[in-house]
């Protein structure tokens, strides 16, 4: 399970200062960062600006040709150029975890000024993705495998409650 006395805050400003430059990833990545940082604003994240998080989960797993698809692990050490090294460098790990972060981000539900968003970490993951990744990704295998980790916490009907409930009860 997650440690909780590490708050969210921390892990999104982590994610967001090292999205703030796109230079840092691959050129096909870099406009993407870009909306990403720009969805990350200093008061949490802009609602607007949401389809950014689709577009990762796509982009993330899209191969070539037209019907190409490719592990979570590849399309995100592609987006830092990391793919075809045998070795990862810190840099391109932290980057990494900012990805896998906003790849399991979602806006469930949207309503006049109530938005509900939740985090669904794989359940591999037993700490905040930076955190879990540094500490347990130390060989490019196991860095990849625990990108390539994709079943999350709560299931597409349990966000769906989530969501319903949480609006309910802030209505």
């Amino acid at each position: 399970m997650v440690d909780f006395t590490q708050k969210f805050k921390s892990e999104y400003d982590y994610a967001r200062a090292f999205l703030a430059d796109s230079s840092q990833f691959n050129a096909d990545w870099q406009d993407l960062i870009q909306k990403l940082y720009e969805l990350m604003s200093v008061d949490g994240f802009d609602a607007a600006r949401a389809d950014s998080l689709s577009q990762l989960r796509k982009k993330i797993i899209k191969g070539q040709g037209l019907f190409g698809k490719i592990g979570e692990d590849q399309g995100i050490l592609q987006a830092v150029d990391s793919w075809t090294s045998n070795t990862i460098t810190d840099n391109n790990k932290m980057r990494s975890a900012a990805i896998k972060f906003l790849r399991h981000i979602y806006m469930l539900k949207k309503s006049g000024s109530c938005k509900v968003w939740i985090f669904s970490l794989p359940t591999v993951f037993t700490n905040w993705p930076h955190s879990y990744l540094w500490s347990n990704g130390v060989t490019p295998a196991a860095f990849k495998t625990l990108l390539r980790s994709e079943h999350e916490h709560f299931s597409a009907q349990q966000k769906k409650y989530l969501a319903n409930s949480t609006h309910q009860a802030l209505a």
